[in-house]
């Protein structure tokens, strides 16, 4: 491979990249909205995608401009080589915004003196149904691309405006693999998913929080305050785990799995709707009250159950839970929302924890 020589105020600066990767071929094509809708050709949600996160006003916006007849970005595939496949690399929040629409499961929300704010698609008078269905969306198709990575990376930089990507939403992009679909699986685990049922937008937060408790579990002696750091080295360091065959991956995962969903289920037994919540007693009745979830207190509380027998805990739940709301409303040291996010501070937390939860089980 040749180096690119490129010479800049008489310095010379050897590319460590072959930029020649990035000499893509693409095409663009006129789509009508009720042909990309209903063609399985198109892959709205391929795997690197983030879930979606657009809100009420972002959507209903983007359905207006259809019907007045604006025109919207770009959606942007690729073409994959070995099928007839087109996957959606941008452009999926508003593909899936005008699938939600014409399916009947969105209604148009704006100011009342709007026209179209409360119209659903059926709804509409037909030659506005027909005004969307006819719609020409603008598909820029990349069909040359000879590394996966330049596919992610395109992702990445087509994303870095409009709603950010959230620190776990970079991460699940970039790394692929079979870790990564673990911790997309263990998601969908129903007691671990119902602590976030509250959230009205997915950001990848339950994911976040299963690499926490897997990063922390295996690899606590790394940590330190800069916690995104610490996931990221820790998630491409388990991309090491794509060269295991299926077999021996659940082989090497199946411990931290099973202690992952042990510690969801002991943390709801305990403590219920409110597992992972902040709490304090600062209203009139000095009642002690449970607010928003925390990252903070989701560690301290299921590192602290991981390593203890299920059926001690069960027995002991409300000494424990009782002995933890006492320790966090008086002990400042102990709060797991306390702003101190030191190794030295989150490491004497989770320990002090283990030891209050060791002497109620062992009385």
């Amino acid at each position: 491979m040749d180096k690119i020589i490129i010479k800049n105020k008489g310095k010379i600066i050897e590319s460590l990249n072959d930029l020649t990767i990035y000499d893509v071929n693409y095409n663009t094509l006129q789509v009508p909205v009720h042909v990309l809708c209903n063609d399985e050709r198109y892959v709205i949600h391929p795997v690197f995608q983030r879930h979606f996160v657009w809100n009420k006003e972002q959507k209903s916006e983007l359905i207006k401009s259809i019907l007045r007849g604006m025109p919207i970005p770009n959606i942007y595939t690729y073409l994959e080589h070995d099928s007839d496949k087109e996957l959606v690399i941008d452009g999926q929040q508003r593909l899936t915004t005008i699938k939600k629409f014409i399916n009947d499961k969105l209604k148009l929300s704006g100011p009342k003196n709007d026209n179209l704010t409360g119209f659903d698609f059926f709804m509409l008078p037909d030659n506005l149904k027909n005004r969307i269905m006819n719609y020409k969306l603008s598909i820029t198709q990349i069909n040359n691309l000879n590394n996966e990575r330049i596919l992610f990376d395109i992702y990445r930089r087509f994303n870095s405006g409009a709603t950010k990507l959230s620190p776990q939403e970079l991460r699940h992009c970039v790394c692929q693999g079979k870790f990564n679909s673990l911790i997309q699986e263990l998601a969908k685990y129903e007691p671990f998913k119902k602590c976030f049922e509250t959230k009205e937008i997915d950001r990848m937060e339950k994911e976040e929080y299963i690499l926490r408790f897997f990063t922390l579990y295996e690899d606590f002696g790394n940590y330190h305050a800069n916690m995104n750091d610490v996931l990221n080295k820790y998630a491409e360091k388990k991309m090491d785990m794509n060269s295991l065959s299926d077999e021996m991956f659940t082989v090497q995962t199946k411990d931290i799995v099973l202690k992952f969903k042990k510690s969801v289920d002991m943390c709801v037994a305990v403590f219920g709707n409110n597992a992972f919540k902040n709490c304090d007693n600062k209203n009139r009745a000095h009642k002690i009250n449970y607010k928003s979830l925390s990252k903070s207190v989701y560690d301290m509380q299921m590192l602290g159950f991981a390593d203890f027998d299920s059926d001690l805990i069960i027995r002991h739940k409300d000494n424990i839970k009782q002995r933890y709301e006492h320790l966090v409303l008086n002990d400042e040291n102990m709060r797991p929302f306390y702003k101190k996010a030191s190794k030295k501070a989150t490491i004497f937390r989770i320990n002090e924890w283990k030891k209050e939860i060791a002497q109620i089980v062992n009385l």
